[in-house]
């Protein structure tokens, strides 16, 4: 998953780069300065890439590497830092040049990982959007099938809906068939947010009986 190793990579380079070359800032005035630099990093970030849409944001995505910049802003520029100045300053632009265009690309990564519906960064979302996207197809199918006075006492049996039922479905054949979704966690859902989604194709069934008795039971399942 190439959104978690980039992630991971940002991090990984915070680290090393703290570990080496960091030193605790003597000036108070480094963490306002940071701070700030910071938030207008994360604003950059996700200013382009929060398209709203229904399966999450990529939030981790740009306030994890803010997170790492701002680490690397406070305890990188020190200005008592003057004997490794260079070597320091050096450093700290090739992480900026490293992390801020990295992120942006997990981002909108994220975002088209997201619209493929193989992933989705809201789970809940999602199952909720189909549930009420199938109950209103399904109401719209069983107007269409009540509006069919002929067969309202015939008896059907249990089953996929009849071919004379499905008569009453010309033009609006996209209310046959709904669709259901399961989601999984992967190893990198605690970084990157995204859960596995597989999506099912599903399809009235008949409870079986008169049709008039039967409508109020008419369901979409899932049709292996």
């Amino acid at each position: 998953m190439e959104n978690a190793l980039g992630l991971l990579a940002i991090i990984a380079v915070t680290i090393y780069l703290l570990v080496r070359y960091g030193r605790w800032p003597h000036e108070p005035s480094v963490y306002a300065t940071s701070a700030a630099a910071s938030v207008g990093v994360l604003v950059a970030l996700a200013i382009p890439t929060l398209e709203m849409g229904i399966g999450g944001e990529p939030y981790r995505q740009a306030i994890i590497p803010a997170g790492c910049y701002f680490l690397l802003t406070v305890f990188l520029r020190d200005p008592n830092n003057l004997p490794r100045a260079r070597q320091v300053q050096r450093a700290y632009r090739a992480s900026c040049w490293f992390i801020i265009p990295l992120s942006l690309f997990l981002s909108l990564d994220f975002i088209a990982l997201r619209d493929s519906k193989r992933y989705t960064g809201d789970p809940g979302a999602i199952a909720g959007a189909l549930k009420a996207t199938q109950a209103a197809k399904l109401r719209a199918a069983c107007g269409l099938l009540e509006a069919d006075t002929s067969l309202q006492q015939t008896t059907f049996p249990p089953g996929w809906l009849d071919e004379r039922l499905k008569q009453n479905f010309r033009g609006n054949e996209r209310y046959l068939h709904g669709e259901s979704a399961e989601f999984h966690s992967h190893w990198h859902t605690w970084l990157t947010g995204l859960y596995g989604e597989t999506r099912y194709p599903t399809e009235i069934w008949y409870p079986g009986g008169k049709l008039t008795d039967a409508l109020p039971q008419i369901e979409y399942r899932l049709r292996k």
